[in-house]
């Protein structure tokens, strides 16, 4: 009503995740594709929404291609954010574009590859205690950290009870509620 295309373009891209994590890919599609259309993300300084470095419109794509079967796309785009970092040094942006390139490696059949990558995620989300990062990308990689637990060799014991704690805050087989 005020005209912020910051605050517009916000509410869209979380409207278009609620729609991915429903598998409603159609919707989700339809969103990223408009809010790309308008460019409300572009009418900032930095080209990123607002005190929100994780959520740009390019990440939106790559989501939905991993969701909609994509993923050999989607690491060609991930890509060139995709490089290996110092624990100290990683970013949450950093961060997601790995936990990205995990679901999207085994997705597209990779499984040594996204068992790799998605491992470095934990041990480092378990050290720092970041869940909210993984919870909300879970409906991207669900399998891929059900997997993971099953290989107990995997993980340092600290990320594997961090995970099985973690494990217990994800419902099994639901849908967020909107």
């Amino acid at each position: 009503a005020r005209g912020s295309s910051r605050i517009v373009s916000s509410a869209r891209l979380e409207k278009a995740r609620m729609a991915l994590m429903q598998n409603d890919l159609e919707l989700a599609g339809s969103l990223i594709r408009r809010e790309e259309a308008e460019e409300g993300w572009r009418k900032t300084i930095s080209g990123k929404p607002h005190a929100n470095e994780l959520d740009d419109i390019r990440l939106f794509k790559i989501r939905l291609g991993i969701a909609a079967g994509r993923s050999r796309e989607a690491i060609e785009l991930l890509q060139p954010e995709f490089a290996p970092a110092k624990p100290a040094s990683i970013s949450r942006r950093q961060l997601l574009v790995k936990l990205l390139m995990a679901g999207a490696q085994h997705r597209a059949g990779n499984p040594e590859s996204a068992h790799r990558i998605i491992s470095e995620v934990l041990e480092f989300a378990a050290e720092e205690g970041c869940k909210r990062l993984i919870l909300d990308e879970e409906y991207l990689v669900a399998p891929l950290l059900a997997e993971i637990r099953q290989k107990p060799g995997r993980l340092s014991a600290k990320a594997a009870r961090w995970l099985e704690q973690l494990s217990g805050s994800i419902p099994a087989g639901e849908a967020p509620p909107v």
